[in-house]
């Protein structure tokens, strides 16, 4: 896996796993019919966003990915602020899915 730009290969292996395994865990939500609105959304969000980013970083130049996103951010590019939602919604997944862990093992430690 070559790097792009001056993007260091460890950003990429981190970015696509967490991508991966967010995306594995909204079908597996999805499977158990849970959230299922937001896992749908989340299958549909990681797709989209991982598109859109790269079309929209062909004609970056010399800049990574990462310094063109956030230079069109800084410009208000829909396209950017798309995938600055995309990101939060991916943030916010986490949370939300850490916080179910959290409270369901909670309940199973106070059971017993």
């Amino acid at each position: 896996m070559a790097a792009t730009a001056n993007d260091p290969v460890w950003f990429f292996v981190i970015f696509y796993a967490i991508l991966g395994l967010t995306f594995i865990s909204a079908i597996i939500s999805l499977f158990y019919q849970k959230r299922i609105f937001l896992s749908i959304l989340m299958i549909v969000v990681i797709p989209t966003h991982h598109i859109l980013a790269i079309v929209s970083s062909i004609g970056r130049g010399n800049r990574t990915e990462m310094e063109h996103w956030y230079f069109q951010l800084i410009q208000l590019q829909p396209w950017a602020l798309i995938v600055l939602l995309a990101k939060l919604y991916i943030v916010v997944w986490w949370i939300i899915s850490i916080n179910t862990y959290l409270s369901n093992r909670k309940k199973l430690n106070t059971s017993i």
